[in-house]
């Protein structure tokens, strides 16, 4: 970025900033998905990320940004401070290196300890899911992927998963791995993913 910000997109992700953030109060980027953020240390220009109801401001930091459409949000924190509150300002919490916060459908703020080797798994051509909704990792795979899920079983949507698997895996190998399970079938027609 412009200003020595470094910015690394997931899957179907996208950001907006402006070309120079000079003479600005601020440095505010919009983003669409997922991305970790290394940002650059600028005390007198805090750096602030928008993405769908979450507002994250830091100073210098590393830290992940999930807000894909249809699916909780949450920040993790590797190193560094950041604040995170929802766009009304209501809910408001200060992490710490470690922790996530995630921002549910009441957007209420959420804080807990994060599994950072898990969280990072994206970063490293992984997809590691530890104790995660069904739904949560079947969203991720279909941004992945490009693919629709549709659960026509929504008990099935808060299973609990236990999963790692490289990124490079084909989703019909992907799709095995989580029948072989036994937590729901899955079935794939065309660009869609049936869990039932």
């Amino acid at each position: 970025m412009p200003d020595g910000t470094h910015v690394l997109l997931g899957a179907g992700s996208r950001i907006e900033y402006p070309e120079s953030f000079d003479g600005q109060p601020t440095r505010e980027v919009r983003l669409t998905g997922m991305a970790r953020f290394d940002v650059h240390h600028d005390k007198s220009q805090p750096f602030i990320v928008h993405a769908d109801g979450v507002r994250a401001e830091v100073l210098g930091t590393v830290f992940d940004v999930r807000a894909y459409p249809n699916i909780s949000h949450s920040v993790t924190l590797y190193s560094g401070k950041v604040r995170v509150r929802d766009d009304s300002g209501r809910h408001t919490v200060t992490l710490k290196p470690g922790q996530m916060a995630t921002l549910g459908g009441r957007r209420d703020v959420k804080v807990a300890q994060a599994d950072l080797t898990a969280m990072a798994g994206w970063t490293h051509g992984m997809f590691i899911f530890d104790n995660e909704r069904l739904e949560d990792v079947m969203n991720d795979i279909g941004s992945w992927y490009n693919t629709s899920i549709v659960f026509t079983d929504r008990r099935a949507a808060d299973t609990r998963v236990h999963i790692s698997l490289p990124r490079t895996t084909s989703l019909s190998d992907v799709l095995r791995a989580l029948n072989d399970m036994g937590v729901a079938k899955f079935t794939l027609a065309g660009n869609k993913v049936t869990v039932k």
